[in-house]
């Protein structure tokens, strides 16, 4: 192989790397094995040797053992073994290095464990120029890492390095990045500093007289167009997080309006944050919650019963964010949803089942299921007047999914919008859904306004879930 780009990892056991193979590959691949697993990598790499130590002093013993390779390549990434990433994902990183000139970068972390918060993903950014690229995974040009090379070997942990880098290349604004277009996981929980960690730390930053301080210069602009701009979209990820740093988890309820809505509401920000910290403990209350879906199982409406608690399950399941089999969760509760289900049940029951059954259909598109959805649609067809507009926006949604003409019910919609007394939180939210019904421009600029506008202080639980399910929307 005689590639211009350098793949090396210090890897044990647990190492992922062999994704890193999966497709084309514009790199060659180096593994240092730090543990006793070197029998099992021998056929991955023509590349591989056994040195025992932390990452950047055994990536720096490597380099000093094969001198020519700093040479031989363009440039250098050192991922730590626990990176779940892809070939097109490492090709696609060291083509932007070359696009946007960079000295040292990183790609982007989505859906991780992380420690410095800059790190995660920004999807309103095609790159961000900063001072500051973790040692979990920095990519250098060759230039940049002779000039660095010697701080590998400075202490035995690697701990305060980075700090140190941008000014040993005499970084301008421009040299150094975490690149949003390329984005990475990192699968292991972060584990607090040992001693020799945060002792190292500090008599780095003292021998050099350096800091922990992020600078941020500029961005590069993603192409694509949201709901609401990107500080607000950052500012309202931060009233999110403390609002649910602040709240006691507590409810009387299990629906989409108790337990179930906080699942709902930890699942869609830890994708619009990419802090995979919320999606465990989502995760944790799922496991919790389901155990009470039989004191709801009679009240089939969306917001405090079984069918919004179904459809959350669904929904998950659809967007990737749990793996568990939906019907294996909800095969009992589902015969008794199918058995109750008929022409006195309320507008508000058929539109919460249709709803429902809608996210099921879109997960498993069977003609069962699209038989189930027609079924409902054609119950609510005619009987809509005085239900509240989130009751009328499920009916309608599931009514156009199946095909049914629903304009003059959508006229009728915005102007129960116009007329409720509620939250700003909550008249966005219906605008917002009455765009998706639409496609209509008028209500995506008045979504775009009432997003800059909001000012959400004392927030329900209600409102956060409708809060966070635009912006899942506007990133998704």
């Amino acid at each position: 192989m005689n590639h211009s780009n350098c793949v090396i990892s210090a890897v044990g056991r647990n190492s992922l790397h062999r994704m890193w193979l999966t497709g084309e590959c514009n790199f060659d691949l180096h593994l240092v094995v730090y543990d006793d697993s070197m029998e099992e990598f021998h056929g991955d790499t023509e590349y591989i040797c056994h040195i025992k130590g932390y990452k950047l002093r055994v990536v720096y013993r490597y380099l000093e053992m094969y001198p020519e390779l700093k040479e031989r390549y363009d440039y250098f990434f050192f991922p730590d073994d626990d990176i779940q990433m892809d070939a097109a994902a490492i090709n696609t990183l060291f083509e932007a290095m070359r696009r946007y000139r960079l000295q040292i970068a990183q790609p982007a972390l989505r859906m991780s464990y992380y420690t410095w918060s800059h790190t995660l993903q920004d999807r309103y950014c095609k790159l961000r120029y900063i001072n500051f690229v973790e040692m979990m995974v920095p990519c250098f040009s060759r230039e940049a890492l002779n000039k660095v090379l010697f701080t590998f070997n400075e202490n035995e942990t690697g701990w305060g390095t980075e700090t140190h880098w941008a000014e040993l290349i005499n970084a301008s604004q421009r040299d150094m990045a975490v690149i949003d277009e390329v984005s990475v996981v990192h699968t292991r929980p972060i584990q607090s500093g040992q001693a020799i960690h945060n002792r190292e730390l500090a008599a780095y930053l003292r021998k050099y007289n350096l800091s922990t301080k992020v600078l941020h210069y500029d961005c590069l602009p993603s192409e694509s167009v949201y709901c609401c701009d990107r500080n607000t979209f950052r500012e309202l990820c931060k009233t999110l997080g403390h609002w649910i740093w602040e709240e006691r988890i507590s409810a009387f309820s299990a629906g989409e309006d108790g337990y179930f809505g906080y699942v709902h509401f930890l699942f869609l920000l830890a994708h619009i944050t990419q802090m995979q910290n919320y999606a465990d403990a989502g995760y944790d209350l799922l496991c919790k919650a389901q155990d009470s879906l039989g004191t709801v199982i009679h009240d089939m409406t969306f917001r405090s019963g079984i069918s919004g608690c179904c459809w959350l399950i669904e929904y998950l399941s659809k967007e990737g964010l749990i793996e568990e089999n939906p019907e294996d969760l909800l095969e009992t509760v589902d015969a008794y949803i199918r058995q109750n289900i008929g022409e006195t049940m309320s507008v508000e029951d058929l539109a919460g089942i249709g709803r429902y059954y809608l996210a099921k259909m879109q997960n498993r598109p069977t003609k069962e299921h699209r038989d189930d959805c027609e079924r409902i649609a054609v119950l609510l067809q005619g009987r809509m007047g005085e239900e509240a507009p989130s009751v009328t926006v499920d009916a309608l949604t599931l009514m156009q999914a199946c095909g049914m003409e629903t304009r003059e019910q959508l006229r009728v919609l915005e102007r129960k919008i116009e007329r409720m007394e509620c939250t700003q939180v909550e008249r966005v939210y219906m605008l917002f859904r009455l765009y998706l019904l639409t496609h209509d421009g008028y209500f995506l600029a008045r979504v775009q306004e009432g997003m800059k506008n909001l000012r959400p202080q004392l927030m329900t639980l209600e409102d956060a879930v409708m809060l966070v399910e635009i912006m899942y929307h506007t990133v998704k």
